[in-house]
């Protein structure tokens, strides 16, 4: 489930989650999949926001100020950004939508279109007292909420515990700390993270921050992701009143602690989903360096003629991607067949 905060934002027309921005614009625009893994991180990256709306432009350029490589640019009308866009080549277009003829002018590039209100996914949708209904701890807290039936949740502890359990029951040998053999008749599967970064050069690291935390005060049945321009919060439930709060995203590999801007923010927006959390127990406060394709895009990339073959840059999905890429990877070894996320 995912909140809209009832207090107003910078522009109150606006409903912009600043993740979708963060990756539009953290992915490579301008090289296909197949060559993404050689791209150069270091080129800034030029935005384009056309909105006649002051406020809605500097909410935006909020949204965007703690992301690297990126260069911010404004434009009123579209005739003025089509006349920017002649010698400024934007990698990422975001527009208001009585602006929303700039996309097709500018077709070539990426867009991210800002409406006053959510017709498309009007079926997910839920006004405050459906919510209220579902979630009787929020009732009365926001204003409408999106739903979505089929997300689900696992406490990330019990869901290694038991994948551990199931692939030794299985019979595999599980080796800690060991390394790859250097010569191997059987195909590989190199699934290191970071650690491959020997074999796989483009990856990077990028810190994950969260927190657990514990409140018998506040229930809550599902996540509830709170759309916040600067931090994408979500609240997870794990039973018996523990409650897992992410994630930061911070274009660093630095694993040192938790650092006090981030505890803060996170815990900040745990206070706004609900006052209650301000009484909870801070369990533990954990960090996490996920590795990331410079396009984020997690993958199985297919080397030696198939006998290495690298699954990695899971980014902030983690392995709750990993059963998609376990079947690219079995149905190519099985049959050959290839997918968006297996790469030869």
């Amino acid at each position: 489930m995912t909140a809209n905060e009832r207090a107003p934002s910078p522009s109150a027309r606006v409903r912009l989650e600043a993740e979708v921005l963060t990756t539009q614009l953290t992915a490579d625009q301008e090289l296909p999949v197949s060559r993404a893994a050689d791209a150069d991180m270091s080129v800034l990256r030029t935005v384009l926001v056309v909105a006649s709306d002051a406020d809605l432009r500097r909410y935006v350029r909020e949204c965007l100020r703690d992301v690297q490589r990126v260069r911010v640019i404004e434009a009123a009308s579209v005739t003025e950004a089509l006349d920017v866009a002649t010698h400024d080549s934007p990698h990422v277009l975001i527009a208001d939508w009585s602006a929303a003829s700039v996309v097709s002018a500018l077709s070539e590039v990426r867009a991210v279109l800002i409406a006053d209100d959510l017709a498309e996914i009007s079926d997910a949708r839920q006004a405050a007292n459906e919510l209220g209904d579902m979630e009787p701890d929020l009732a009365g807290r926001f204003t409408s909420a999106l739903y979505f039936p089929d997300e689900a949740h696992m406490p990330a502890p019990a869901a290694l515990e038991f994948m551990l359990a199931e692939v030794q029951r299985a019979g595999v040998e599980i080796v800690l700390g060991g390394t790859p053999p250097a010569e191997a008749n059987d195909t590989l599967i190199d699934c290191r993270g970071l650690a491959a970064r020997d074999a796989l050069p483009n990856l990077r690291g990028v810190r994950g921050e969260r927190l657990l935390i514990r409140s018998h005060e506040v229930e809550l049945q599902r996540p509830v992701q709170l759309l916040h321009p600067r931090v994408p919060l979500y609240v997870v439930p794990w039973g018996d009143g523990l409650f897992m709060i992410g994630a930061t995203l911070i274009e660093t590999e630095d694993a040192g602690p938790v650092s006090v801007r981030s505890a803060l923010e996170l815990l900040g927006g745990a206070y706004a989903v609900h006052p209650a959390f301000a009484e909870a127990e801070i369990i533990d406060l954990g960090v996490g360096v996920r590795p990331a394709f410079p396009d984020n895009v997690p993958r199985a990339l297919v080397r030696e003629d198939g006998r290495h073959i690298f699954v990695n840059g899971a980014y902030r999905h983690g392995f709750l991607l990993a059963p998609v890429l376990a079947r690219a990877v079995a149905d190519y070894l099985e049959s050959g067949r290839v997918s968006e996320l297996l790469v030869r």
